[in-house]
C-alpha cells in the first residue's frame, strides 16, 4: 500500500527549466510560531527616542534578523514573517503591543530544529536590549518527509521513458503526502505551472503538461502492478 500525489508546482523552477514534470524528492517540515511583543505605548510627539520601549521597532529588527539568518544558511531553509498586527495602532502613537507570525521550513530535521532555537535566542537578545517582553508560542509543526526511494525510482523510470529530463526538486509547501507519509510510503509528482499563476486564483496548467503527467502516472502505475517487489512499507529515515 502507498500514496501517490500529483500537484501543480508551487513555484517557477520547472517553468524556468523547461521541464513538464518532476519527481519530488522531499517535502519540507514546518514550524509555525506566534510571537507577542509587549513594550510601552507612548505619544510620538512627547517621548524622546532614547526613552522608548517601541514594540514595533523590536519586531522590525526581528524580521530583518530572521531574513539574515535564513539567507546565511542559503540552502534548504526558509523563514518568513508573513503577518503583523499592531494593537490599537495610530500614526502618532508608539506601539505598545505587536504580534507577528513566524514560519520556518526545511527538509532537514536538524537544520529546522537549529533554526527554531537560534531564531528564538535572536528574538530574546533583541527584546532584552530594547526592554521588550515577548511571548513565543509554537502553534503547528510537521516533520520533514523523504519520499519513498523505491517509488521515486519507478516514477523516475516512467519519466525517462517519455524522454523527459530528470531534475531534482523538493516541495517547500506541505501537502497531503506529508501527513499520509506517517502511515504509508508516499511518492509525489509536480507538474509545471503556468509561470506567475501558481497559488493564484487563476492558477493554470498547460494542456500538454497535463497530458505528460497523465502518461507518466499511467506508466508508473503499470510498473507498480508488474513489479515483483512490493516492499514499499518500510519507513525511510
Amino acid at each position: 500500500m502507498g500514496y501517490f500525489e500529483v500537484h501543480s508546482e508551487p513555484g517557477n523552477f520547472l517553468s524556468d527549466e523547461g521541464v513538464p514534470v518532476a519527481v519530488v524528492n522531499s517535502i519540507y517540515g514546518q514550524k509555525r510560531i506566534e510571537i507577542a511583543f509587549s513594550g510601552i505605548e507612548g505619544h510620538a510627539g512627547t517621548l524622546k527616542m532614547d526613552k522608548r520601549n517601541d514594540a514595533l521597532a523590536a519586531v522590525a529588527k526581528f524580521i530583518l534578523q530572521v531574513e539574515k539568518y535564513a539567507r546565511r544558511e542559503k540552502k534548504n531553509l526558509l523563514a518568513t514573517v508573513g503577518k503583523i498586527n499592531v494593537l490599537n495602532s495610530a500614526s502618532n502613537k508608539i506601539a505598545g503591543k505587536v504580534t507577528c507570525s513566524l514560519d520556518i521550513r526545511s527538509d532537514n530535521e536538524e537544520l529546522l530544529s537549529n533554526a527554531y532555537e537560534n531564531i528564538y535566542f535572536s528574538c530574546e537578545k533583541i527584546c532584552d536590549k530594547r526592554n521588550i517582553y515577548f511571548e513565543w508560542k509554537l502553534i503547528q509543526e510537521t516533520e520533514p518527509v523523504i519520499c519513498n526511494k523505491k517509488l521515486r525510482r519507478l516514477l523516475e523510470d516512467s519519466i525517462s521513458e517519455k524522454n523527459i529530463q530528470l531534475v531534482p526538486i523538493e516541495s517547500g509547501a506541505v501537502y497531503d503526502a506529508a501527513i499520509i507519509a506517517k502511515v504509508v510510503p508516499v511518492a509525489m509528482l509536480f507538474v509545471q505551472s503556468i509561470k506567475e499563476t501558481n497559488h493564484h486564483p487563476v492558477e493554470g496548467l498547460e494542456k500538454d503538461n497535463i497530458a505528460k503527467a497523465l502518461e507518466v502516472s499511467e506508466s508508473f502505475f503499470q510498473k507498480i502492478i508488474s513489479s515483483p517487489d512490493r516492499s514499499f512499507r518500510k519507513k525511510e529515515k
